[in-house]
């Protein structure tokens, strides 16, 4: 109970950090180095009535759970694949594929840019929805100073979508590995739940943005912290780097440069080298070592309470309809 009072003042800081530019003209958000975008190689845009359709599908079992063939699975990933922003300064604001060498261990290879994809589902209004993961890398956030609490090795951000059965996003959410600084973004129509004493607040700075003619969600992503600064739509550009795409599951077992196959997480599911200073100050809040970095399926997102992100009932708690016979979806495509 006391700790609790203590966390719920922090957890209000953090959010009103973590919202200050949401609130702020696109071109006033601070830039301390310059802007890189990464953009996926595919051109896919499948529209709603294609998506329905390939979930209708897919869900024709028993059990009504959708079960996309792989090349569909590439097509809903390759539509809905973001392009990622990201205001960088050194390499360490770089996106990058994991590595492993004897020498160096486990590290971020930002020369090549990649972004792992992870499937997973989640329970809506009597419904069992698609969700699609999208997960980078960055080499560290950087350390301030010795005494930092947040800086460590390794950092990053899993992006997820949540598909409704009418072919559109029911919401966006997003962590970063270490499972801190939840943001939701529901579609128009929708609205957060507001939460009680025993429960952390959710951060939901605005709607999810409407998407037109082959435009995809932008996330910008601030030096250093790598927190979420901006969610708008965009077109791909030809300035942007091209990244590549690989299967979350191949964390499970990486190639070193021997030849060896290793784990990127031990048997608690952590990353070894990713430890924090916060979690010798954040230890009674009952996550163990705070802010390292976790192996998907080990994601508390709340210190207060428990919420964890792989819970298949996480959004029917945190977000339901404003008037469901009034809601207005835009078209992925024209």
């Amino acid at each position: 109970p006391i700790t609790k009072l203590i966390a719920k003042a922090g957890v209000e800081d953090l959010h009103q950090e973590l919202s200050k530019n949401f609130n702020a003209r696109l071109d006033q958000i601070p830039v301390n180095g310059t802007i890189e975008r990464y953009s996926p190689k595919s051109e896919t845009h499948l529209t709603a009535q294609q998506i329905t359709n390939l979930l209708a599908q897919s869900s024709n079992n028993p059990l009504n759970i959708p079960e996309p063939t792989n090349e569909t699975l590439v097509q809903l990933f390759d539509t809905f694949a973001p392009i990622w922003e990201v205001d960088t300064v050194n390499a360490n604001d770089q996106i990058g594929a994991i590595a492993h060498d004897s020498a160096r261990g486990f590290y971020v290879d930002h020369t090549h840019p990649e972004v792992y994809q992870q499937l997973s589902y989640t329970r809506f209004g009597g419904k069992i929805l698609l969700q699609l993961n999208y997960v980078v890398w960055f080499p560290s956030r950087e350390k301030k100073s010795a005494f930092d609490l947040y800086g460590g090795k390794f950092d990053g951000l899993i992006w997820r979508v949540t598909l409704s059965d009418d072919g559109y996003p029911l919401a966006y959410d997003s962590i970063h590995p270490c499972g801190c600084y939840y943001l939701i973004f529901p579609r128009e129509g929708m609205a957060t739940i507001s939460s009680d004493d025993t429960e952390e607040p959710v951060l939901s700075p605005h709607s999810a943005p409407d998407l037109y003619d082959h435009q995809r969600v932008v996330i910008r992503i601030a030096h250093q912290t790598h927190y979420i600064d901006r969610v708008y739509a965009a077109s791909a550009n030809s300035d942007s780097t091209v990244y590549s795409n690989r299967e979350y599951s191949e964390l499970r077992s990486v190639t070193s440069r021997n030849g060896q196959r290793i784990s990127l997480f031990d048997d608690q599911g952590l990353l070894p080298g990713s430890e924090r200073l916060e979690r010798f100050l954040l230890w009674p809040l009952g996550v163990p070592s705070a802010g390292a970095m976790r192996q998907w399926g080990r994601h508390a997102i709340a210190f207060i309470g428990k919420r964890h992100f792989d819970d298949p009932d996480l959004l029917e708690k945190l977000i339901k309809p404003i008037d469901a016979s009034n809601s207005n979806h835009q078209p992925i495509t024209e």
